[in-house]
């Protein structure tokens, strides 16, 4: 019975369409009007949607409602500004976002609001090169992983849930920014990666209200500033990596993780850095730093909190003395009572 229910969804999603949405600002807002969309029709699973003015309808209603019930889209991809979506959950099979090609990739804007919740069904990608993400609803990761990817701007205000990792990419040749806010934690198991392409400028934020953005695992890599705007943002078990040159800002938010590791690779050109900003980052666990560079160390600015007995330990193959980190051999630390 489970195998032929596996074979019908993927029956299903063999014989994907791709649909325009073309609905008149005083059509109705349903996705369950066939109406609505060209060639007519009901989505099915598996669809590709596009949304953006035609010939057909230079004025479409971009402010949208999904009424059908466990709906899987493998592709949606919004080509100007000021698209929203509501209603039941929506489940991904692929990507989101405006496929790039060389007459786009600086081009026009394009934007996006989800105040719907998410599931993934599928690898995921949402990639926004020029314009902003609004991401409301809650986000299941069901087991699946999640790619977050901009040139602009992504702002995750919605839960991200279930069992998967995430990667938050900044790919621009200027600026971009991942923010992750809203009122309620991330439950998710899994690691957050937070990476940057090597020549932009771009940060990572965490802002949320209550709860923490990682519980599990939190890789900086490739440059990328990663910043706290409030205290609490990770879990307090939460293993910390930092390479590449990342730089960790608490910006004065007090901080408690599970353990820290920073690591500076040969071509490194900036430290591996934590910057508590004034404020204490506590770390319960082992506190770990590796430096292949000749240029930096590994670096921590600022209090460090060690509220339990851990093992700090600085492995050096540079072989000089001024770029070791702390010591050259393990340390056992715990703070005076």
């Amino acid at each position: 019975m489970k195998l032929w229910i596996l074979l019908a969804l993927a029956c299903a999603d063999c014989f994907a369409a791709t649909k325009v949405w073309v609905a008149h600002f005083t059509d109705s807002s349903n996705w369950s009007d066939p109406g609505n969309w060209q060639p007519a029709g009901v989505p099915q699973n598996g669809d590709d949607l596009i949304f953006e003015p035609t010939a057909e309808e230079p004025s479409p209603r971009q402010d949208m409602h999904n009424d059908l019930v466990e709906l899987r889209v493998r592709r949606l991809e919004f080509r100007t500004q000021g698209w929203s979506l509501d209603g039941n959950e929506l489940t991904l099979l692929e990507r989101v976002g405006r496929t790039r090609i060389l007459t786009n990739v600086c081009g026009a804007t394009s934007s996006f609001t989800f105040d719907c919740n998410l599931k993934l069904g599928n690898l995921t990608v949402i990639d926004m090169y020029h314009g902003t993400v609004l991401l409301k609803g809650n986000i299941d990761l069901n087991g699946n992983n999640l790619g977050l990817i901009t040139a602009d701007t992504i702002r995750v205000s919605g839960q991200i849930t279930g069992t998967g990792n995430v990667s938050a990419t900044i790919d621009s040749f200027t600026s971009g920014s991942i923010v992750f806010e809203g009122a309620a934690g991330n439950t998710f198991s899994g690691a957050l990666t937070i990476s940057k392409s090597a020549t932009v400028v771009g940060e990572v934020v965490f802002d949320k209200q209550a709860g923490a953005v990682v519980n599990d695992a939190l890789l900086i890599r490739s440059g990328t500033v990663c910043k706290l705007a409030r205290a609490h943002q990770i879990g307090d078990s939460a293993a910390v990596c930092i390479s590449g040159g990342s730089q960790f800002l608490l910006e004065g938010h007090t901080e408690t993780i599970g353990s820290l590791c920073l690591t500076n690779l040969t071509g490194d050109t900036q430290p591996a850095l934590v910057d508590t900003g004034g404020s204490t980052l506590s770390v319960q666990g082992d506190i770990v730093a590796v430096n292949d560079s000749l240029l930096v160390v590994p670096t921590i600015k600022g209090k460090l909190g060690l509220p339990g007995p851990a093992i700090v330990v600085s492995r050096d193959t540079t072989k000089t003395p001024t770029n070791r980190f702390i010591r050259k051999q393990p340390v056992a630390i715990s703070n005076p009572p």
